[in-house]
């Protein structure tokens, strides 16, 4: 046998050589990493190795000296940049093969449903069960799986949830959990879902690489769904966890069938509800600001604004507190016409619900451009 000495070029040449891997599978799947701390880092890094085709990066932190301990990714000189961008700009000097896009925001209302919907697998790298059940939700609306993972000191687990079958992560809250997410108020000072302890850099590696893992098998088909491992770092043990699914949980909701309109950043509320026929109303997630009334002086304040973004709720002309008109749903109205979805805090390519006779609508808020160059998976 005549071996060669000179070096493969390819530089996936040695996966190409497992029977079962179709490296063309990787480079064309497009994944969504929400979180990117010591868990994000971990599968981050496994996904610029493998060469993945496309990465959606959202994480709405900065970088923190005691971040440089447990991310890899990070160094001293990052401190202080958002956390999304630099894990964005790391991929890209580890692989250029990998296209990699950072958004800056709010898991749980700055991630448009769109970004889910053209991922094939998403990964959950967070420490909230708020931003858990928002990953969750999000999946299901529009059937992506995705993977979770959770650490704790020397303990980590890894779950596989795959809509529209199966059990999904609302499904497996325990009683604790409910009233935890239960109690977060928009005033209470501390999220009591974060679950903020001291977390190891090995143990953080060791779950990131079977999230990673189960990605592989999923684009692969080969996956388990409804199933998760768990991992004991003092003893050194993995067990298997299979997980029921609940009949009647409240967040199965699909999405179906999605229409996507073409839009720009300013489409309006009158353009949409026009679009969708006579009569539609809009579903909205935040809860909005429609007006504010003063009794005293009689003024009238039109807003449109999410409700939790406003603090100004003494009449500018008397000081007076003013009532506020919050609402959830949205019709037409010739004062609201021209409100633009973005300043209702509809983040870009959101899915928003529209409702028409008895029916509900479904429309992916695609940028024009952007448009173009996504397939839906």
């Amino acid at each position: 046998m005549t071996v060669s000495l000179v070096p493969d070029t390819d530089r996936y040449a040695t996966l190409r050589r497992l029977s079962w891997y179709d490296h063309d599978r990787i480079r064309g799947a497009r994944v969504l990493v929400a979180g990117a701390g010591a868990l994000g880092n971990g599968v981050l890094q496994l996904l610029a190795l493998y060469g993945i085709g496309e990465v959606v990066i959202v994480d709405n932190d900065t970088i923190e000296p005691t971040n440089l301990s447990r991310s890899p990714l990070f160094r001293p000189n990052d401190v202080g940049r958002p956390k999304a961008e630099v894990a964005a700009e790391k991929l890209r000097a580890m692989n250029p093969d990998v296209r990699t896009r950072a958004i800056v925001a709010d898991l749980t209302s700055g991630v448009g449903l769109g970004e889910y919907r053209h991922a094939n697998v998403v990964f959950g790298c967070v420490d909230s069960r708020i931003s858990r059940l928002a990953i969750n939700r999000a999946c299901w609306r529009v059937n992506i799986p995705w993977i979770e993972g959770g650490i704790d000191v020397w303990v980590g687990v890894c779950r596989v949830f795959s809509p529209p079958d199966g059990p999904c992560y609302a499904c497996t809250m325990t009683e604790v959990d409910r009233m935890l997410v239960e109690q977060r108020f928009p005033c209470t000072p501390s999220d009591p879902t974060v679950m903020s302890v001291p977390t190891l850099p090995t143990t953080a590696a060791v779950v990131a690489a079977l999230q990673v893992q189960e990605a592989i098998k999923l684009l692969h088909g080969i996956g388990a769904p409804g199933e998760g491992v768990f991992f004991d770092g003092q003893t050194n043990s993995l067990r298997r966890i299979k997980y029921s699914r609940l009949d009647d949980c409240y967040a199965h909701e699909t999405y179906s069938p999605i229409e996507t309109l073409h839009t720009g950043s300013n489409f309006t509320l009158g353009e949409l509800l026009s679009h969708a026929g006579k009569g539609a109303v809009l579903r909205l997630e935040r809860q909005v600001l429609r007006s504010f009334g003063c009794a005293v002086c009689g003024t009238r304040e039109m807003v449109y604004r999410p409700y939790d973004e406003v603090d100004k709720l003494n009449c500018p002309q008397c000081g007076t507190t003013r009532a506020p008109d919050v609402v959830s749903r949205l019709a037409r109205s010739e004062s609201g016409d021209s409100v633009s979805l973005s300043s209702l805090g509809i983040p870009a390519r959101h899915v928003v619900h529209v409702d028409v006779d008895g029916r509900s609508l479904f429309f992916e808020l695609a940028d024009s451009k952007e448009a173009e160059n996504v397939v839906c998976a």
